[in-house]
């Protein structure tokens, strides 16, 4: 019997780890409000361009861009169906 699909202790762990930080990092997000599509910003290094967005909370502002990942390595995607709704 293989033990390929039984987690470490220490795997758990991260995986805990790692859900609490996407929990708190995503649900700062709850109650924001996206107002406003700014355009796309420049990479610097010259990879691709982050889409940024304005979004307000109440009398709170701030802009929010959209990442391939954690580190910034260039921009992201968002999918989502509203275009055809919308038409």
């Amino acid at each position: 019997m293989s033990n390929s699909n039984v987690l470490t202790k220490a795997q758990r762990e991260s995986l805990a780890q790692a859900k609490r930080f996407y929990r708190r990092h995503y649900g700062s997000l709850e109650g924001w409000t996206i107002t406003k599509f700014i355009g796309m910003s420049e990479d610097s290094f010259g990879g691709k361009a982050f889409p940024q967005f304005l979004i307000n909370k109440g009398e709170q502002a701030s802009i929010m861009e959209i990442s391939q990942d954690e580190e910034g390595n260039g921009g992201g995607f968002i999918f989502h169906d509203l275009m055809e709704k919308n038409q």
